[in-house]
């Protein structure tokens, strides 16, 4: 009963990242695989935060799929093209602008996915 308490009293002493956690929406842009572009700008990354649960919508023509290292949350499924989506919780600090390879399309390693999770 004691190690109950005392995970609730540092829960609500510290805060529950949980409790603060957004839903963060994606569109990768049509046209990305045809014209071999980023799926965002890096000078204008996606930023948000650990537990934030982050939904990427494929608008483009052809297939995407996120290729992480585990970083800043699981290696993503194909996402299918002209409306699929694909979700995943954030769960580790990232930032894409430190990396050598950032996440990036798994069908297409050079094409970058600019994003920052604090």
């Amino acid at each position: 009963m004691g190690f109950y308490v005392s995970l609730l009293s540092l829960t609500l002493l510290l805060g529950s990242p949980v409790a603060n956690a957004k839903d963060i929406y994606f569109e990768i842009p049509e046209g990305t695989a045809d014209e071999f572009t980023d799926w965002n700008d890096k000078n204008n990354p996606l930023v948000a935060n650990v537990g934030d649960v982050l939904t990427i919508k494929n608008m483009d023509s052809k297939p995407h799929q996120l290729h992480t290292d585990g970083r800043p949350c699981a290696h993503g499924d194909r996402i299918e093209p002209l409306g699929g989506t694909w979700s995943c919780v954030l769960e580790k600090p990232y930032n894409a602008l430190n990396e050598e390879t950032p996440a990036r399309d798994h069908f297409n390693y050079d094409l970058s996915f600019w994003v920052i999770v604090n």
